[in-house]
């Protein structure tokens, strides 16, 4: 199961009187008068150390006074004061309001709330003591018995227009600051618990709030032991893949740009797992969920969830907590996890859909083997490698790692596959850039967007991105996207003037392309692999000059490793020819390089062949 966040245009609003569920309601923000929430003003959360840190949904502001909740005094003598203030609560639904149409988001509060916890409570009433501000003002969560009756009384004194709605909880959350949707969700939650349980399960007795309502109790001689929420918890994870990069030989620096033969390897997670549900808006990606089965640990349930939705075994030893969220919607507890890729010897090979590549078995026996380098490539290839000059470890760089076969459960996901964090970066530069922007108005707290690399840096789209699907992740306010962004944020890249020319820049229709390579001067210097293409190039040369001159601006130099022809169009790209100026380039290469930029295609869709001009 995969936990994704719809958009926030899919609102249940409250009309006005007497029509139905789910347009909007106008109104002054007088009777009762409504004041500005003051969870805000509550510095409990923020005195935890490490607090700050936490998911959205965790920031709860109020002090539960966990201690006043069987004091059934107490909590009566509490919901009289003129102080208290009452959030109104229907089904799955929260009542919240905006002064305008750009105005911030916020819970409506009814104070004082002894009128409409008396008068408009459901029968029998359902009050939940949600805690104390800072002010020592107390909190209760009112179920509603008829929400419109509600508005009505609501909306007979005010003058000036405002817009009330009734939202659920889990939408309401992605407008709220961070203390409002907590304490929203947690009070939403409650509710639908209490809607739920008004029968004991054992001796079928009717039931009644118990304990501020944390509880409920069967009444009668056999009404039966005490009932309480239960909360169902549910894996989240982000699975990742490592990318095998050669050691560099003693005083060789690891930047040269012509590696020489490696004296071992290292790993990089470059490239994570995502999928998507055909109900989710377009181009939406997640990181795969499920909940726990009866018995079973929470890394068990990882590895469980992964492999049955996508075909990946998970490394068990891997999988690490993250982070947890409560998600009450109705009432789960979201556990995130991260965890790596079983190696190809114990993933379970066969076909299915996967974007690592249409010789995803015969490149995994040549890893097993343990061959690298040239040995990697088909004999064309490897002919073609070495005229052009292409080092061993360029190919290693390229065409590693071979990722696990990707097979897709339909019954659970549309669609799953593997992406490049250089091309996470780049495709979602414009989202987490939105996103910043957002939590900086609304006062929400997230410390590792500094970590992420701004589009100057050189991963902003560019031209290897057109034509692709819309892509994008759920918001701030889920797991998913912490996940996401943490991973993103361990990049070890580090700037340099070959950022500003992107990797891969391929036309559309039938052209000359040229695989190059883009390097610094000095012969201990950076370098990277370009594959360009244009269909108005009529010939190599003309690509070459084309990237030399961005080279030359920047100090850069550029080799030509040969050329070929590609046949390009959405979803589909082969490979193939040669140039009468700079030879036949390695295919391979150049097709794994179009595989990284071009994720949303299939395996099968991008293919090479050294035959033809």
């Amino acid at each position: 199961m995969l936990f994704g966040c719809l958009s926030g245009q899919l609102k249940r609003k409250i009309s006005s009187p007497r029509s139905s569920l789910g347009k909007r309601h106008v109104l002054g923000p007088r009777a009762p008068p409504r004041q500005r929430c003051p969870c805000h003003h509550i510095d409990a959360v923020q005195q935890i150390q490490g607090a700050q840190d936490l998911p959205f949904f965790c920031h709860y502001p109020l002090d539960r006074k966990t201690e006043w909740r069987r004091d059934k005094a107490k909590l009566s003598q509490l919901l009289a004061e003129t102080s208290t203030c009452l959030l109104p609560l229907f089904a799955d639904k929260v009542l919240v309001h905006r002064t305008s149409a750009d105005a911030q988001l916020m819970p409506y509060v009814v104070k004082p709330g002894v009128e409409v916890a008396t008068k408009h409570a459901a029968t029998p009433p359902v009050h939940i003591f949600l805690g104390l501000d800072a002010a020592g003002a107390a909190y209760f969560g009112c179920v509603i018995k008829d929400p419109e009756q509600l508005l009505e009384e609501l909306s007979t004194s005010n003058t000036e227009g405002t817009t009330l709605e009734w939202m659920s909880g889990r939408m309401a959350g992605q407008e709220l600051q961070q203390e409002d949707a907590a304490l929203l969700a947690t009070a939403s939650g409650l509710a639908q618990w209490h809607s739920k349980e008004k029968f004991h399960p054992v001796t079928g007795a009717p039931t009644e709030v118990s304990a501020g309502g944390y509880s409920r109790v069967g009444t009668g001689s056999e009404g039966g032991s005490s009932l309480y929420p239960r909360v169902d918890p549910a894996v989240i994870m982000l699975i990742t893949s490592g990318s095998s990069i050669s050691q560099p030989a003693a005083g060789q620096s690891s930047s040269s740009a012509v590696p020489p033969a490696g004296s071992g390897t290292i790993v990089n997670d470059d490239w994570c797992l995502l999928g998507r549900k055909a109900a989710w808006p377009a181009g939406r990606f997640s990181t795969l969920a499920g909940f726990l089965e009866v018995g079973e640990p929470l890394e068990m349930a990882v590895a469980r969830e992964v492999e049955e939705e996508s075909g990946v075994v998970v490394d068990l030893s891997s999988v690490t907590y993250n982070s947890s969220q409560p998600w009450p919607f109705p009432k789960s507890l979201m556990l995130a996890f991260r965890g790596r890729a079983a190696p190809l010897d114990r993933q379970q090979h066969s076909s299915g859909s996967s974007n690592s590549g249409s010789s995803q078995s015969s490149g995994a026996a040549r890893v097993q083997q343990g061959l690298q380098g040239y040995e990697l490539l088909s004999t064309e290839g490897r002919r073609a490698a070495m005229d052009v000059g292409l080092a061993p470890q360029e190919v290693n760089a390229a065409l590693l790692p071979v990722l696990p076969t990707v097979r897709v459960a339909k019954d659970e996901l549309e669609d799953c596959r593997w992406f490049h964090r250089e091309w996470m970066l780049a495709a979602l530069s414009q989202q987490l850039a939105t996103e910043q922007q957002q939590l900086q108005q609304q006062g929400h707290v997230q410390s590792q967007s500094g970590l992420l690399p701004s589009a100057g840096e050189g991963l902003a789209m560019g031209p290897a991105m057109r034509g692709e699907p819309p892509f994008n992740v759920p918001g701030p306010w889920s797991l998913a996207n912490r996940l996401i962004k943490s991973w993103l944020s361990e990049h070890s890249h580090k700037p340099w003037a070959g950022d500003d020319i992107p990797q891969v820049a391929i036309d559309e229709g039938v052209f000359k392309y040229v695989l190059l390579r883009l390097r610094e001067p000095d012969s201990q210097g950076r370098s990277k692999l370009l594959v360009w293409g244009d269909k108005r190039a009529p010939y190599h040369m003309d690509i070459y000059s084309q990237v030399k001159a961005l080279a030359t601006r920047r100090g850069l130099a550029l080799d030509a490793l040969g050329g070929g022809r590609i046949e390009h169009y959405p979803g589909v790209c082969q490979v193939y020819g040669y140039s009468s100026g700079f030879g036949a380039a390695p295919h391979e290469v150049a097709a794994a390089l179009i595989k990284k930029w071009h994720p949303l295609y299939d395996s099968e869709a991008v293919t090479i062949s050294y035959e033809g001009y």
